[in-house]
């Protein structure tokens, strides 16, 4: 298997926009990283960890992204890939691409827009779903989207926009509905603000660990 290294990264709570060789325009969220594979013939790109949106510019040679050993094949559209946690996800804001998980049963997975695919990384099949592209992307304008989402998961989310690890010692709440808009550059505020929704405290160790009890 190819080894890849990242070509282009943000840090924790960065969004970054970058052009790549072929004029197609990608804007990485926070704790990201691509790595390019373009030579003639060849549009290809890697999403090692993270979450990037991609403007591909039209071309008859496909535009590819490999992302936790599946692939995403398009001409040209609008994407976003996110690999966290061991699951890919595959939204599509215009036109079409072709989704193919790696070791998966099934053959490429066409998804259109305001659909979203998922698989994970251990194989498996391709999910399609409609999704609201409001909340899946509010990254793409600074903003963190909350609709009925478990507190545990919505923890982890905003995890990913700070260096701390972030411990929830009180699991009993981690089921809970939460439904919130913040900013992805005060994501520890945010986080004290969800866990005293829970009526829950937050003590922080700066650049250790964040303990939500």
């Amino acid at each position: 298997a190819r080894l890849w290294r990242a070509d282009v990264s943000t840090g924790f709570g960065e969004q970054r926009r970058v052009s790549l060789p072929d004029g197609t325009a990608a804007l990485l969220n926070t704790d990201s990283a691509l790595a390019l594979g373009f030579r003639p013939g060849v549009r290809r790109v890697a999403l090692l960890q993270g979450e990037a949106l991609f403007e591909v510019t039209p071309d008859a040679v496909p535009f590819r992204v490999a992302a936790l050993g599946g692939e995403v094949e398009a001409l040209g559209t609008g994407f976003a890939v996110r690999a966290v946690a061991g699951e890919a996800a595959v939204t599509v804001t215009d036109g079409r691409v072709r989704v193919s998980a790696g070791g998966g049963p099934d053959g490429a997975v066409e998804v259109r827009p305001r659909e979203q695919a998922r698989y994970r990384d251990a194989g498996g099949p391709v999910r399609v779903a409609a999704v609201d592209l409001d909340e899946v992307l509010s990254w793409r304008a600074g903003r963190i989207v909350f609709e009925g989402r478990p507190f545990g998961e919505a923890l982890a989310e905003l995890a990913r926009y700070v260096p701390e690890t972030v411990v929830l010692a009180d699991r009993r709440a981690a089921a809970e509905p939460v439904s919130a808009v913040f900013s992805v550059g005060q994501a520890v505020a945010a986080i004290a603000a969800l866990a005293a929704t829970q009526n829950l405290t937050m003590r922080r160790i700066p650049g250790l660990a964040i303990l939500i009890s």
